[in-house]
């Protein structure tokens, strides 16, 4: 969704309206991570907040995103060596997603491989 915003042209509503539709697709992850609160024992709603306030903070991402694009932007639209705001916001979604795919990999090379995680009950 994010790298649809970062190639969208400034009038291309489809495409804008698609891309946030798979960004809101993506906010139903937050309920596939609870479940794995229950492998830190008694530590369980420790790790579940952490994982709760980890995702409401991450709403600021676009926030923050577009506030280094208002910071990148000349007023001239690129004429004197800056960047216009189409170039803007395709250099930050697509390094943000960039930064997203960087995350994942690295997340599935530190996961354990072929080990059994049992629910601990207590």
């Amino acid at each position: 969704g994010i790298m649809l915003l970062g190639v969208a042209g400034p009038d291309d509503l489809v495409v804008f309206a698609i891309g946030y539709f798979l960004m809101g697709i993506g906010a139903g992850v937050q309920l596939a991570m609870q479940s794995v609160a229950p492998l830190f024992g008694r530590f369980q709603g420790t790790a579940s907040s952490a994982l709760s306030g980890a995702f409401t903070f991450s709403a600021a991402v676009p926030l923050v995103c577009a506030e280094i694009m208002r910071g990148l932007v000349t007023e001239d639209g690129g004429a004197d060596g800056g960047l216009s705001y189409r170039d803007a916001r395709l250099n930050v979604l697509l390094t943000y997603a960039g930064m997203v795919v960087v995350c994942a990999g690295s997340a599935l090379w530190l996961m354990p491989r072929g080990v059994m995680f049992d629910e601990i009950v207590t």
